[in-house]
């Protein structure tokens, strides 16, 4: 069935924006139904893409007793905290059938690593680092060469004088 599915003598719809989250992100869900179709008990949840209907990681009743509407709303769910690929389905409840399903599967991943530390953007768990920094996991550390010097200069070996060596490295080298 489709993401806007014929039940009776009207639609029941359901939409998720969100394609790609971390795991156990918020997701909100749009849901409608004509009137006197479906029941309060109805209830809409995410499975994993292939999973029976039995088997939901979370659940939400497709109800709105505190809105003007009992026939639509919007309900946040938290997506499983298992990386893979989830569905978002309106269920019926007295037969568990699938009454509509959301148009998006969405793929839930990992967080990028300390959140690029600030120095890139998290694409689907891997860091993309800004220009300046390295293509560390992290993007922690700044693109650069060491800086390396030694005082006194000229000196013949073997010597008794003191030599110090400095060094300067990139930040968060």
């Amino acid at each position: 069935k489709g993401n806007d599915c014929s039940i009776g003598d009207g639609h029941v719809t359901i939409s998720c924006e969100t394609k790609s989250a971390t795991i156990s992100s918020l997701i909100k869900i749009n849901w409608s139904r004509p009137e006197k179709i479906g029941s309060i008990y109805d209830f809409i949840a995410i499975y994993e893409k292939s999973s029976l209907n039995d088997k939901p990681f979370i659940y939400k009743y497709a109800n709105n007793e505190n809105e003007k509407s009992p026939n639509s709303g919007v309900i946040e769910l938290q997506l499983p905290s298992v990386v893979g690929n989830y569905q978002i389905r309106y269920i019926d409840a007295f037969t568990r059938e699938t009454i509509a399903v959301a148009e998006n599967i969405i793929e839930v991943h990992l967080p990028c690593p300390k959140n690029c530390s600030g120095h890139g953007n998290c694409q689907i768990d891997t860091c993309i680092c800004d220009r300046e920094w390295t293509a560390r996991e992290d993007c922690s550390a700044k693109v650069g060469v060491t800086e390396l010097s030694v005082t006194p200069t000229g000196m013949s070996v073997p010597t008794n004088k003191k030599i110090t060596v400095t060094y300067k490295r990139p930040e968060g080298s």
